[in-house]
């Protein structure tokens, strides 16, 4: 438990603990915990590990039931969407089918009206069979798809594409202009990225690059750091360039910018019905690593 963590109670022959923000101690217990389950599942639960690291939150969003003082269960909740937040959980192998998922699910979302949202979504795997039918059972229904996409062909060569366009790394001073692009390619609002990307600035494993053509600014793309990864996301293309295969060039570039200076795994997220991004991330080397349902439920 970190310091600070609020102690539920005593259910069944577990302790449920409620935290603001785990401490680095316990974030390493939730790896291990995360490595038992991957290793007896064969895939993985998606958790938001950047989130939980730094978290600053006036919420206990992080909820952990431990057995004898070994972890066997989390819940984190994380909220992305203004109307919307994720419960995303795992339940150690030898302590499944005894109720804990059930008494993590109802903590959270117990909490879920703290956050003044509609819905709940949970992100399972597609091979997570029991997961899925909890979730029925709940009446929760999917609702979108995500893949996690890894690359793998780390050998092509990649060089022609770049077009002369060039990226730069984003100062403080950019960010109503990355702002801005967020709120046009992806329909956020520009205030709430304003703050959002101020932290990511400041952040020592997150960097934005803004890209040019011929001095005019074209798109931005971002990466976050975390361990032996590199995780592409945000990365958009203006419209007035879209259809030009600017994005196959940013891509292109930022690959062989981190293959190159880091030597990491390279990942991103993309849901399942954007067929033109895909395509994009296959021929750059990218193949589907997970493949994730988003099942959801109204509160």
């Amino acid at each position: 438990m970190s310091p600070g963590g609020k102690v539920s109670g005593k259910l069944m022959n577990g302790q449920l603990i409620l935290d603001r923000q785990l401490s680095p101690e316990s974030i390493d217990t939730l790896r291990e915990l995360s490595r038992t389950c991957e290793a007896s599942d064969n895939f993985r639960t998606k958790i938001y590990w950047n989130i939980i690291k730094n978290r600053q939150t006036e919420f206990e969003n992080d909820i952990t039931y431990s057995v004898n003082d070994q972890l066997v269960g989390y819940l984190g909740i994380f909220h992305f969407v203004e109307d919307e937040v994720e419960f995303c959980g795992m339940v150690h192998p030898d302590y499944r089918q005894q109720g804990i998922f059930k008494i993590l699910f109802e903590e959270a979302y117990k909490k879920a009206p703290d956050y003044e949202i509609k819905r709940v979504a949970v992100p399972c795997s597609q091979k997570a069979t029991i997961a899925k039918k909890i979730m029925e059972k709940m009446g929760a229904k999917v609702n979108g798809s995500e893949y996690n996409m890894q690359l793998e062909k780390t050998d092509l060569y990649r060089k022609k594409y770049h077009r002369n366009i060039k990226l730069r790394l984003g100062k403080k001073e950019d960010i109503p202009t990355i702002a801005a692009m967020d709120a046009i390619c992806f329909e956020t609002e520009f205030e709430d990225m304003l703050q959002r990307y101020l932290n990511d600035v400041a952040s020592e494993d997150r960097r934005i690059w803004i890209v040019s053509k011929s001095g005019k600014t074209i798109g931005k793309i971002h990466v976050r750091f975390d361990k032996n990864k590199a995780y592409i996301h945000d990365f958009c293309v203006l419209p007035n360039y879209q259809g030009k295969k600017y994005g196959t060039d940013i891509l292109n570039k930022i690959i062989d910018y981190l293959l190159d200076k880091y030597k990491l795994t390279i990942c991103l997220d993309v849901k399942a019905e954007n067929a033109s991004a895909i395509k994009i991330y296959e021929r750059a080397g990218f193949v589907v690593d997970q493949a994730y349902e988003y099942w959801k439920m109204k509160l």
